[in-house]
């Protein structure tokens, strides 16, 4: 079962890698962006799956609402959309 999920906050996305793999003869492209998050006295810094759309257009070091699937069945989720936050700097 998938899920579509919004963030309620905006997080900062720090920088974006594209890894080729390779499993079992079949091959493919990880697009991630490594995202920091501050919430009062607590921070986190976590890895996100996303699209090579999103990964097109996003921008290190700038902060973006992000949306998309996530997989109950996998714990995964697939960011399909990032809009940047405008309001804060």
């Amino acid at each position: 079962m998938k899920i579509y999920v919004r963030s309620e906050e905006s997080v900062t996305v720090i920088d974006k890698s594209k890894k080729d793999w390779e499993m079992n003869g079949r091959k493919g492209t990880a697009y991630k962006a490594i995202c920091h998050m501050k919430k009062g006295d607590e921070v986190s810094v976590d890895e996100v799956r996303i699209t090579e759309e999103v990964y097109r257009t996003m921008k290190p070091m700038t902060r973006y609402f992000l949306s998309g699937d996530l997989d109950v069945k996998n714990g995964r989720f697939e960011v399909d959309e990032a809009v940047e936050d405008k309001t804060t700097k």
